[in-house]
């Protein structure tokens, strides 16, 4: 059976892959997409799925559907956030900012 710690540190490391991804589809702002842009994370296997842990959780958000992995090249891989990735990311922020400031305003 699996510890709470497990759980939470298996969450946020799927929050933090999200983070990343969700940064990076942003960081270029309004302009029009250019070639020296990236939108996402590319890298070889050894390079995204640096162990179990983060491999089994690339895969749990490819399942939900709140990222997309694709093969550019031979040896290459790129994960990109989907619609419902930036939903969910940004649901779950305002989730976490709302029940910070309700409890900064009750004390």
């Amino acid at each position: 059976m699996a510890n709470i710690q497990q759980i939470i540190a298996r969450k946020n490391l799927r929050l933090q892959i999200l983070a990343e991804l969700y940064d990076l589809y942003f960081s270029g702002g309004p302009e029009a997409f250019s070639s020296g842009r990236r939108e996402g994370l590319v890298g070889t296997k050894a390079q995204i799925f640096t162990d179990n842990e983060r491999h089994k959780a690339v895969h749990y958000l490819l399942g939900k559907k709140l990222i997309d992995v694709s093969s550019v090249g031979e040896d290459l891989l790129a994960i990109h956030i989907t619609a419902d990735g930036i939903d969910y990311y940004e649901s779950t922020y305002f989730v976490y900012e709302s029940s910070s400031q309700n409890q900064d305003s009750l004390s």
